[in-house]
């Protein structure tokens, strides 16, 4: 599964940052349980404010079945609807009532070399507010690849 791959990847960089550089810290998945909602996808807990987060992971292709480009990321396809609410919001609610900084950890599959961009979630929240249809592949990659520019250069 492309998204639990993301996963796990991401909580791998963040642990061998903070292992490498002595930070008091650590980042895990979250247990997921099929058919039931989930409030974040991995969590990296730390008495250190800049190191306490709650990460999303998305994932999509760089180029569909039939050559056509990832242009963007939609919130009607790529998060949940449930009957307690979009994923968005209830991701947004989450991150406001455990203080944790929220990030949109997107991959973009690619060849020869994938991306994972850290977007802060207050801009997928300002976007999903404004009625957009989601994330241009813009505006994700104006945001660091965490892969070229390390874990520093993304938090």
């Amino acid at each position: 599964m492309p998204g639990s791959n993301t996963e796990r990847r991401v909580v791998q960089l963040l642990n061998s940052h903070y292992e490498e550089n002595d930070i008091p810290a650590y980042a895990h998945r979250l247990r997921q349980a099929g058919y039931t909602s989930q409030h974040i996808d991995l969590l990296s807990l730390s008495a250190e404010p800049r190191y306490y987060l709650g990460v999303e992971c998305k994932s999509a292709v760089e180029k569909d079945a039939n050559g056509r480009p990832f242009s963007i990321l939609y919130f009607s396809r790529y998060f949940t609807m449930a009957k307690d609410g979009h994923q968005v919001t209830r991701t947004c609610e989450y991150l406001a009532k455990t203080g944790l900084k929220g990030y949109l950890a997107m991959e973009i599959r690619a060849r020869p070399k994938n991306h994972i961009y850290f977007i802060p979630f207050d801009v997928v929240e300002e976007n999903y507010v404004k009625g957009l249809n989601g994330l241009t592949r813009e505006v994700i990659e104006s945001y660091p690849d965490v892969l070229d520019v390390g874990v520093e250069g993304v938090l």
